[in-house]
């Protein structure tokens, strides 16, 4: 369904979601079901109303569909979130380096899925910032960039850990059966 790509260099690095226009199932769905009820309307001799409701789908629903969303860490500034449209439209985000408090994936659960998304949290708010809000790259990626990300924004597990709750030795080892 999509493709990852990513670049780098020593001072920024691009990770790129891309639609994979050959494997797009909703927007097909979507071109079915907008296309069955002029179809219809031909049917019955209302035409106009068919030209109608087929501009309209093609003006509202097509543009819409997200095409690609990319993530730029820019080494000391921060990152820049933008996403692009199929008709175009481009919208970029950027937030600076000194209002970034953590990078974390964070886990959705709905009824039918369980999806992993990346998230930016923002200091001083409850809000957060999510790099790639249509488009989900694996987890895989995801982990990568979440790593990559973390190293260039100096967000390391070094400093964090001083602060975290130390564990006992035994913390997280089960007991053996059979003892």
């Amino acid at each position: 369904m999509v493709q990852f790509h990513e670049e780098f260099s020593p001072g920024w690095a691009i990770f790129t979601v891309k639609l994979d226009n050959a494997r797009a199932p909703s927007a097909y769905w979507r071109a079915l079901h907008c296309l069955a009820g002029p179809v219809l309307f031909c049917g019955l001799g209302l035409w106009k109303l068919a030209v109608v409701l087929l501009l309209g789908a093609a003006v509202w629903i097509f543009p819409r569909d997200v095409a690609e969303e990319k993530l730029v860490c820019m080494k000391g500034l921060g990152l820049q979130l933008s996403s692009r449209n199929r008709s175009g439209k481009t919208t970029s985000d950027f937030v600076e380096m000194s209002e970034i408090e953590e990078i974390i994936i964070a886990e959705a659960v709905t009824y039918f899925d369980v999806f992993y998304y990346l998230v930016v949290e923002l200091k001083g708010s409850d809000r957060t910032k999510v790099p790639f809000r249509t488009l989900r790259p694996p987890v895989a990626q995801q982990l990568r960039v979440l790593r990559v990300l973390r190293d260039m924004l100096g967000l390391d597990d070094a400093e964090r850990s001083k602060t975290a709750p130390q564990h006992s030795p035994s913390w997280g080892q089960g007991r053996r059966s059979g003892r």
